[in-house]
């Protein structure tokens, strides 16, 4: 349905098949999938209004807040809204050795969630040295896979001497909280102050300057009462 919509522009044959989902859905669940992705395919369209989609969003998160999907579609209309200051929206998940890690956990601490793919994880030698030179002042780092294959996400860790959490859900760039978060580009990371605050809500080491402003960013972090 969303190929017909938004590749073969045959909106009303895909209209027609998310209707037909939708009748035959027999629970909530199945129900707030189906709407997450119609607004997914509406993001998609060139021919309705750029914000259609966050109208949608809103509905699913108020039709069916208890179902998974309705949690996501609050949490990222949240996070598209989110500046620094403002509280980090909190998780839990499980971590790559299978252990439960949430925000929570890590209070106290200055936190940088790092969003990283197979193909996009060359950021992790300055990761690496900013864990050597900050981990003892109070820096967790959380890493976040969004890696398919668990064996794989392994070895890749391991290559790269990420010796800190990675949470891992196998669902690769769909991973739960970069949908939560809305993480779209990989890799992307998110500063949180000891407080639970956000210091950087989307920071992208692109270049030596977004290397030296996050490394900034962090001291005054771990400098702030």
């Amino acid at each position: 349905a969303i190929f017909l919509a938004t590749r073969l522009v045959e909106v009303e044959r895909a209209e027609a098949i998310f209707t037909k989902e939708r009748e035959s859905a027999t629970d909530d669940e199945a129900k707030a999938r189906l709407l997450w992705y119609h607004a997914t395919c509406t993001r998609q369209r060139e021919d309705v209004e750029e914000d259609a989609w966050l109208e949608e969003l809103k509905t699913l998160a108020e039709t069916y807040p208890e179902a998974y999907w309705g949690g996501v579609a609050r949490d990222r209309r949240r996070a598209l809204e989110q500046k620094a200051g403002d509280a980090a929206i909190p998780f839990r998940s499980t971590t790559l050795d299978g252990a439960p890690l949430a925000l929570a956990d890590l209070e106290g601490k200055v936190v940088l969630v790092e969003f990283w793919g197979e193909h996009a994880d060359r950021a992790a030698p300055f990761l690496v040295k900013l864990h050597e030179d900050f981990a003892a002042r109070g820096l967790s780092i959380v890493g976040v896979a969004a890696v398919l294959d668990r064996a794989r996400a392994t070895a890749l860790v391991q290559a790269s001497k990420r010796s800190w959490p990675q949470l891992f859900d196998g669902r690769g760039p769909s991973t739960d909280l970069a949908l939560r978060w809305g993480i779209e580009r990989l890799p992307e990371f998110v500063l949180i102050d000891r407080k639970g605050k956000l210091v950087l809500p989307n920071a992208w080491l692109a270049d030596a300057a977004g290397r030296t402003e996050l490394r900034a960013a962090i001291l005054r972090a771990l400098s702030a009462l």
